[in-house]
């Protein structure tokens, strides 16, 4: 093949795209000499044609890239970068917003690298290149996507390589898929897809990919097959990086054993590895590796050693998991020690993480979850509108063109054609039926995600700040705080309501006792049975918003907080009442992500439920504060079943 296109290339010396692949060939044969040395010629070769001649320089920071030259490859973009005005192909934009992107993974910085990925591709579908060009673009974004955690767009970016025809090397795409399902839980279909990458590998390959489905296997409590597939590689091959890989994989497998001493072995390799390669990024993980391990075995000192070490180096990457994990372990030492200051600064900067980490998620899941409520909304009403034509409708006609209607919105529409008009009415009200099914569970699948995280995360930030200040005062705030998070920490829709009575009792004299803004507050509850469930945190969210919205804004004069809850015959009542500022009524209505998701909640339900649940907000006149009123039928089904 080499030779025929060097043949080809002499008859046509100016054809850009036969060097390309010549150089091509070069690289991925790992000949680095010879593809250096067909750059030059290039450069010589194009040099009246000034975008041939980057992409050509383009090629030398790949070369250093791929030999981990990462220094270089830096000085040659910046540089080459500056020309990029001159550029004229589309092509050379494409490279050079790659290149960077490959740079900045390198760096660790995740999200850099998913933005120049993405800019890539753009210029690629702007300029309707064909994809199968460029499927290094589109593979490397997906795996940014999957490093920053977005694993449900990574795999539809994943799946659309696998339908290129002309994509011969699957492997890598398998593995990457075989990620995204283990991240998202799915564990068959992760073992599935990284049994195929290690089927379908080169021996280059081969023990990076064993190592994924090993860590698979020990997951889910496979550790006798995971250690088969490890002792299936040569270890005599292995280069430098596999050899990290796989010595973590026989830690791992020694630690779920209780072998503590052979897994500390085993990443003292990997240390002594990552330590020779400079690869920090990696050392920050191996030393809150082994810090674990030390922690384990009582070994205090050493876990400490590790774990500060693991501190320095993750304080230069974007990894906020492993910071987090590691602050975790740095909170457990720290208690175990007496040292309290130190383990309160710590708990602080987790909290501050933590906070981060779960607003990224619900901006994330509220998003989604506006988009699919609105749309919801809309397509139910048409769809019941439409039903309700069909019911008072006789005319054949009138009925005909409802139906056809009908098939428009619907996917699959109704097989309506010369059928009678009882068996029409039925398959709407079937298909009706099935799409608010389907509809509901994933709406409340998403506010109950977005319910879990949401006041817990605004109390730990406004706390964490305070235990970083007023140590001496730590252990009592975090016990309060302990309190009234625990009960909600669950992955139930509902709760019950005499928990929700000592939380927000135990919220309330938490705030009263830690804001400089003096506020008094009641509780009063009518209701004989208090062990009704109620939606996940809700009398909190009530209750929080009148201490934000409320009394805080109403500085220096405070003001009261009531909660009254009773019941009659068919409902439950909650209202809670502040005397603070109040809203501005002139400006646009505006809800906090926990009262809406309540509404969301109970328009999802209500389409389930005979009796209807309502939240209603009143604006006191003149501006007095606020009364938010919750109406719940007794009996309310919190399941669409």
């Amino acid at each position: 093949m080499l030779d025929s296109l060097k043949t080809e290339l002499k008859k046509r010396p100016d054809y850009f795209f036969l060097q390309r692949e010549i150089i091509n060939h070069y690289i991925n044969a790992s000949n680095i000499p010879e593809a250096k040395k067909e750059i030059e010629f290039a450069k010589t070769r194009f040099k009246d044609n000034q975008d041939y001649v980057i992409y050509f320089k383009l090629n030398e920071v790949y070369l250093c890239l791929i030999t981990g030259d990462m220094e270089n490859a830096d000085k040659k973009l910046s540089y080459y970068e500056k020309n990029i005005s001159y550029a004229k192909l589309p092509i050379t934009a494409i490279h050079i917003h790659f290149f960077r992107g490959v740079i900045a993974s390198s760096n660790g910085t995740q999200n850099s690298a998913k933005d120049e990925f993405e800019k890539s591709i753009q210029i690629i579908n702007t300029n309707k290149l064909e994809k199968k060009y460029f499927l290094n673009s589109f593979n490397f974004y997906a795996n940014s996507l999957i490093r920053i955690g977005n694993y449900e767009k990574a795999l539809g970016i994943l799946f659309e390589i696998l339908e290129v025809k002309e994509f011969k090397v699957r492997f890598p795409v398998y593995n990457s898929i075989g990620v995204c399902y283990y991240n998202l839980k799915q564990f068959d279909k992760a073992e599935y897809y990284y049994q195929l990458s290690v089927q379908n590998s080169d021996d280059a390959n081969k023990a990076q990919l064993s190592c994924n489905l090993a860590l698979l296997l020990i997951e889910q409590k496979k550790s006798k097959e995971a250690e088969k597939y490890i002792n299936r590689l040569d270890f005599k091959k292995l280069t430098s990086i596999d050899s990290s890989f796989v010595f973590n994989v026989l830690s791992e497998i020694e630690k779920r054993n209780k072998n503590y001493s052979k897994a500390i072995d085993h990443i003292n390799t990997v240390i002594r590895i990552d330590e020779r390669l400079d690869n920090k990024a990696s050392l920050g993980s191996d030393y809150l590796s082994i810090g674990s391990l030390y922690k384990e075995t009582g070994n205090l000192k050493q876990a400490d050693f590790y774990f500060n070490k693991s501190y320095q180096l993750l304080n230069q990457f974007e990894d906020k998991n492993s910071k987090k994990l590691l602050l975790e372990n740095l909170i457990g030492l720290e208690l175990l020690k007496n040292n309290n200051p130190n383990g309160t600064r710590y708990f602080g900067e987790f909290l501050r993480i933590s906070d981060s980490i779960n607003s990224e998620a619900i901006q994330k899941s509220t998003n989604a979850l506006n988009l699919k409520f609105e749309t919801s909304k809309k397509e139910s009403q048409i769809k019941t509108q439409q039903l309700q034509i069909e019911k008072q409708k006789n005319n054949t006609n009138m009925a005909l063109m409802g139906i056809a209607l009908m098939s428009l919105l619907s996917v699959g529409g109704y097989a309506w054609i010369r059928a009678r008009q009882k068996q029409k009415q039925h398959l709407m009200e079937k298909q009706i039926e099935e799409f608010e099914y389907d509809i509901s569970k994933l709406e409340l699948s998403n506010i109950n995600n977005q319910l879990n995280p949401h006041e817990i995360a605004g109390i730990l930030q406004r706390v964490g700040l305070e235990i970083y200040s007023e140590s001496s005062e730590a252990y009592q705030t975090m016990t309060k705080l302990h309190r009234i998070i625990r009960p909600s920490l669950t992955t139930t829709l509902t709760e019950n309501f005499q928990l929700q009575l000592e939380q927000i009792e135990n919220l309330l004299s938490f705030e009263q006792s830690k804001i400089n803004i003096p506020f008094d507050y009641s509780i009063q509850n009518q209701i004989q049975n208090t062990e009704i469930a109620v939606p996940k945190l809700l009398l909190v969210n009530l209750v929080n918003n009148a201490i934000n919205h409320g009394i805080r804004k109403n500085q220096p004069h405070g003001g009261n907080i009531t909660v009254n809850v009773k019941e009659d015959s068919d409902y439950h009542y909650f209202t809670v009442e502040d005397t603070g500022k109040g809203r501005d009524i002139s400006q646009p209505l505006q809800k906090g992500l926990g009262l809406s998701s309540y509404e969301k909640l109970f328009f999802v339900l209500n389409k389930k439920n005979t009796l209807k649940a309502s939240l209603e907000i009143i604006d006191k006149i003149p501006q007095t504060g606020t009364i938010i009123k919750v109406k719940i039928p007794k009996n309310y089904q919190y399941t669409i079943n």
